[in-house]
């Protein structure tokens, strides 16, 4: 069996993952938005969760633009597994349609979020959504206590 790195998709292969993980995206953002007010803390990691699905379309688009043999497999096998590369490469799709945006406003405060972490790092931010630890400091229990939707 081969390494993942060493594995080369077709342009259908590609095309595949790219419809898929723009469909995943836009189902993770729908249910989001669904769950804003009762469980910001979930709506948070699942609004997340979707930017990198958002980001890992943009990397397959753009690899399907290249010819096969000048692709870095190994290039994209990494990329595909990092967080901060796949939600990083969401707001490409700024650049390719600036009228595309999408953020959520404070009622609070009017800060506008729009998809850059609250905290220093994108999984930092789906680790307080969905999973009881404690932060750095041990002072702190992450998840619901975190996050609010005002």
């Amino acid at each position: 069996m081969a390494k993942r790195s060493q594995i080369q998709l077709t342009f259908e292969r590609l095309y595949e993952a790219y419809d898929k993980s723009l469909d995943n995206a836009i189902r993770l953002h729908g249910a989001s938005v669904n769950l804003l007010r009762e469980f910001p803390d979930i709506s948070l990691g699942l609004f997340e969760l979707g930017q990198e699905e958002l980001g890992k379309s943009y990397t397959c688009l753009a690899t399907m633009a290249v010819k096969k043999d000048a692709v870095d497999w190994t290039h994209f096998w990494r990329d595909w597994k990092r967080h901060n590369i796949k939600a990083g490469r969401a707001f490409y799709y700024e650049w390719l349609c600036p009228a595309v945006r999408l953020a959520f406003i404070s009622s609070s405060d009017g800060r506008k979020m729009s998809g850059f972490p609250l905290r220093s790092e994108i999984a930092h931010e789906k680790e307080f959504s969905f999973y009881v630890n404690y932060d750095r400091d041990q002072k702190s229990l992450s998840g619901q206590l975190k996050v609010s939707a005002e």
